[in-house]
């Protein structure tokens, strides 16, 4: 049977993911990415002006997967850290997709401005009782501080190559998470200010 010559833009885009995911990205190459498909260089070419225009998209895609991955994670103690948490389980599973996306500089930072993304947090954190009635800004602010914190925790071990020693960055990524949230419940009843005021401290961003 002779390879097939036509390919949506779908199959060639979840191509590139397979082939980053199984040898990273500097094997994201036509010749390499027509061999995943079973075909030749030709229909990527009649789709994408080269491979910098298709590189750019298939991060953008793998983008979108990502972090339907990571806010679809789901942990029994805090719909909130299960943000953090999926964010690492996504870079323990998928090291070569997690340093293209979040690495390299080609993808979205996880805490970006994306309207849709932070939506979408905020609505599974506002599930969690404690979190329940604060609004929308404080809950991204939150959001944005736990994403920060597990990137930081994930890019040094995908550096490394050290992702694999699981419990002990997830019980950091919890204990994180918990202070996060106990500090802005303070913060919101005025006794960060109070404090920092007592010890004669500035910051701007504590409100009564």
């Amino acid at each position: 049977m002779p390879p097939k010559s036509n390919y949506s833009k779908e199959d060639i885009l979840n191509s590139c993911i397979n082939l980053i995911r199984k040898k990273g990205e500097k094997y994201l190459t036509a010749r390499n990415i027509a061999k995943e498909l079973g075909g030749s260089t030709q229909p990527i070419y009649s789709k994408y002006a080269n491979i910098e225009a298709l590189v750019s998209e298939v991060a953008d895609y793998a983008c979108q997967k990502a972090f339907d991955i990571i806010l679809g994670f789901d942990d029994p103690h805090s719909h909130f850290l299960s943000i953090g948490l999926g964010y690492y389980e996504y870079a323990v599973n998928e090291p070569n997709l997690f340093k293209f996306i979040f690495m390299s500089g080609k993808g979205e930072m996880f805490f970006d401005e994306d309207k849709v993304i932070l939506s979408k947090a905020v609505k599974k954190m506002k599930r969690d009782m404690v979190l329940k009635e604060m609004n929308f800004d404080d809950l991204v602010h939150l959001f944005k501080n736990m994403a920060l914190y597990s990137h930081g925790i994930c890019a040094a071990l995908n550096s490394t190559q050290k992702l694999r020693y699981k419990e002990k960055y997830r019980k950091m990524i919890e204990q994180v998470g918990f202070e996060m949230i106990l500090y802005k419940i303070l913060e919101k009843k005025g006794i960060i200010k109070q404090k920092l005021d007592e010890w004669g401290w500035e910051n701007e961003n504590c409100s009564n």
